[in-house]
């Protein structure tokens, strides 16, 4: 520690009364007993030179109770001891002389004291706010540097070295240009030669190498110049913030409010698609309520999973029992089978909604609208293809001949999944019932050897496979 900075700590450091006043007197008589000790002209003039810089250095350390302590023993020699230098006062004049360096004494100590005690606290509380600032920078994500008017660092930068790993004499070859991404130095060399000549504040934002990391990270920076009364820049401070974690999360808010939008764009333009086809060959409002409200609620389910997703793939068996839902609290004659198989965002809402018009179309004229009619929805994995099936039974017998009405059902059918990752759908109205299959290409499957398909054994048969 500098012995400046040492001079200040004790100045500030608390000493107790007894210390102070030890201080005091080991002072105040020093130059006394040494006035003994060298007679003359020497020894007879120390206590009187000695009084001012004896008197201030009590003040500071000790506090005023020392400095009145010290003043007190000072006196001695002017009053009770008073011994003019030889040939300066003559005999007749010894007794003025002494009244008036007794009251120039307490004048002067006064006076000392006052402003020893002002300049004490003036020089305490500047350390305490120095120190404050100091712990700020540190507790921050800020590097904070100074310049000479050139630019140059005039010695050693902890904060800077601490993070960008250089040292001061690299800055002072090569300036901002060590420091920034070579993409951006280009950028910050403009912007700081023009502050310079303007003596304006420079202000850049840049990837600055970051030694602990061993990366660039994204800094904001900012220069100012300290100018003299005549108008030149006496120096340049500068403070660097390390934004780089802020700058990432402003870059995720974009990606998040672009995805919103599009998510809501693509929303509103299903909802406006069900809007139109629900239209289509209805006959009153509450027929086209009735289609429309199920069909968004369907949709709302989707969403729903989606979300709690956070839009990543969903269970299958969780799209079924959200597309289905409205019917399984009304029947028990739905039954879902099938292993895990992770379905995607836009496979899945385009499923809910088939499967919500599959069921819709088995509760008004299917298997749904016989008491003794059951659906069986089926899924297995099987060359890389995920392959659904919708199996009714026990409905009303389908005359021979008979098709499917193209409506909005068979519509959604043909397209939904068609652009789904190889998507397909097929459908058959048998006197049985209805039979739809449904498939697309499960996402990262990989053939496997054929050494890996004999070991695997047949699966058992399906629940809809025993129902044939």
């Amino acid at each position: 520690m500098p012995l400046s900075d040492r001079l200040v700590a004790s100045l500030r450091g608390r000493r107790t009364f007894w210390r102070g006043q030890l201080l005091a007197v080991i002072l105040a008589m020093a130059p006394i007993a040494l006035r003994d000790m060298a007679p003359g002209t020497v020894g007879a003039i120390l206590p009187y030179i000695s009084f001012v810089p004896i008197i201030l250095v009590t003040s500071l350390w000790g506090g005023v109770a020392s400095s009145l302590t010290c003043l007190v023993i000072s006196l001695y020699p002017v009053t009770f001891s008073f011994r003019p230098p030889p040939g300066l006062v003559d005999a007749h004049e010894v007794e003025a002389v002494r009244n008036t360096m007794f009251v120039a004494y307490c004048a002067i100590g006064g006076v000392i004291t006052f402003v020893s005690q002002v300049l004490r606290g003036s020089i305490v509380s500047t350390k305490a706010a120095e120190d404050r600032y100091r712990a700020l920078v540190e507790a921050s994500a800020t590097v904070v540097y100074s310049m000479d008017p050139s630019g140059r660092f005039p010695g050693p930068s902890p904060g800077w070295t601490a993070f960008t790993g250089k040292d001061w004499t690299e800055q002072r070859a090569a300036g901002f240009a060590s420091v920034v991404h070579p993409d951006d130095a280009l950028a910050v060399m403009s912007e700081w030669r023009a502050a310079r000549i303007g003596r304006t504040v420079a202000s850049f934002q840049a990837r600055t190498w970051h030694a602990p990391t061993g990366r660039y990270r994204h800094a904001l920076w900012r220069t100012a110049p300290v100018l003299a009364p005549d108008g030149r820049v006496a120096e340049w401070i500068g403070a660097m913030t390390d934004i780089h974690d802020q700058h990432n999360a402003e870059q995720i808010q974009l990606i998040l409010v672009g995805e919103l939008q599009h998510r809501v764009k693509n929303a509103l333009s299903v909802v406006l698609g069900l809007v139109r086809q629900s239209a289509r060959g209805v006959d009153s409002l509450p027929d086209f309520l009735e289609r429309f409200s199920g069909r968004v609620e369907a949709l709302a389910e989707a969403h729903a999973l989606l979300s709690d997703t956070r839009w990543s793939d969903a269970d299958l068996e969780a799209v079924a029992e959200a597309a289905l839902k409205p019917f399984l609290a009304r029947t028990d004659a739905i039954e879902i089978e099938g292993p895990a198989v992770a379905v995607p965002p836009s496979t899945a809402t385009n499923l809910v909604l088939v499967l919500h018009e599959l069921a819709t179309n088995a509760l008004k004229h299917g298997a749904l609208s016989s008491r003794t009619g059951r659906v069986v929805l089926h899924w297995r994995v099987e060359d890389g293809y995920v392959r659904v099936q919708w199996l009714e039974r026990g409905g009303p017998a389908a005359s021979p001949g008979t098709s499917l009405k193209t409506g909005f059902g068979m519509r959604l059918l043909q397209d939904a999944l068609r652009f789904e990752r190889d998507g397909e759908a097929s459908w058959s109205l048998t006197p049985l019932g209805l039979d739809c299959r449904l498939g697309w290409r499960l996402e990262g499957w990989v053939n496997p050897s054929p050494a890996a398909l004999a070991a695997t054994p047949p699966p058992p048969p399906s629940r809809s496979e025993r129902l044939r």
